[in-house]
Formats: structure tokens, sequence, C-alpha cells
């Protein structure tokens, strides 16, 4: 069964790391991260890039900061 962990972020670059890191240790099976970006400033974009080096990660970008809600 494949498990799918997405990650909704808004200038998350302290954290995203660390978390990724963290998902991927718990050593689940078949697990995928998604990380959706609601536009953010602060190079969190680029940390997942980086990431996504070394963790099978998939990076959706949304075009302005639209909220958790939309």
């Amino acid at each position: 069964m494949r498990v799918s962990v997405v990650i909704p972020t808004y200038n998350e670059r302290g954290t995203i790391k660390e978390l990724i890191k963290q998902i991927f240790e718990l050593r689940i099976p078949e697990v995928e991260i998604i990380v959706v970006d609601d536009g953010s400033l602060d190079g969190t974009i680029d940390v997942v890039r980086a990431l996504k080096k070394r963790y099978p990660v998939t990076l959706g970008l949304r075009p302005k900061k639209l909220g958790l809600g939309s």
C-alpha cells in the first residue's frame, strides 16, 4: 500500500528539512512526500528542491499565497 504525506508549506525554511528527514527515517514502505508550497518568500522552495536530490519528494507550487483553506 502506498502512503502519501502531503505537507502544505508557507515560509517553512527553518523546519521543512528536518520534517522530511524524520518522515523518511520512519522507514514506511512506499511512502511519498508531496510538498505544496503556498508562495513562500523565505527560500522554502529552494530547500525542498535541494532535498529532492536525496529523497523522493514531489513539489507543487501555487502561483501566489491562497491560504490553507483554499
